[in-house]
């Protein structure tokens, strides 16, 4: 099935979604992401939710890693829209957050991490099939950056949806894939050749 069509339904029904369902979605997907051997991982890449567009509230899992691991560093990223591209910046709990224009939550640009020193990445996504390729947005920002970390680097979706049951068509060379993703289910792993 194509991106774009999967793009389209899968848009639609997490607009869908009730108040009550993305509560519920939101805690599964956090205690599931507690049961990860987080030990080893110094720089955990996680990105701020657009709250309007109803994407998983990542907070409560920030909020675990902040009290758990405190010597892990938590970065998020700062989009460049006119080259696609993502700086990863330092966050911490006291750390001031704006709104841009997009509706995005950033902090201001400050010491970004570079990509090769990020141990784990949790990637927003629509949609993702039984071979870990994904649906996100379409305009190829995680792609970018994940053909930049290093091969060990844990790549994790988060998607309150179930796996595919179909696979998608139009997978180019440049997209990356999963290596494991969160669903309210639970984790699911894939052989896919990233980690």
């Amino acid at each position: 099935m194509l991106k774009a069509d999967l793009r389209k339904e899968y848009l639609a029904r997490r607009e869908a979604l009730s108040n009550s369902e993305i509560d519920f979605c939101n805690d599964s997907i956090t205690q599931h992401f507690q049961s990860l051997d987080l030990d080893k991982v110094r720089y955990l890449h996680c990105f701020l939710p657009i709250v309007a567009k109803k994407e998983i509230d990542t907070s409560l899992i920030l909020n675990y890693v902040w009290d758990n691991y405190p010597g892990l560093q938590v970065v998020v990223p700062v989009a460049v829209f006119s080259t696609k591209e993502m700086f990863h910046v330092p966050i911490g709990k006291q750390t001031p957050i704006l709104i841009n224009k997009w509706g995005i939550h950033e902090p201001i640009v400050n010491n970004p991490i570079p990509s090769q020193e990020i141990d784990m990445v949790l990637v927003p996504l629509l949609a993702a099939d039984r071979l870990g390729h994904r649906v996100g947005y379409g305009a190829g920002f995680y792609d970018r950056f994940l053909s930049q970390v290093k091969p060990e680097t844990k790549v994790i979706g988060l998607s309150q949806f179930p796996l595919l049951n179909v696979e998608i068509t139009d997978v180019l060379e440049t997209d990356i894939p999963l290596g494991a993703i969160i669903t309210p289910e639970g984790i699911s792993y894939f052989n896919s050749g990233s980690n």
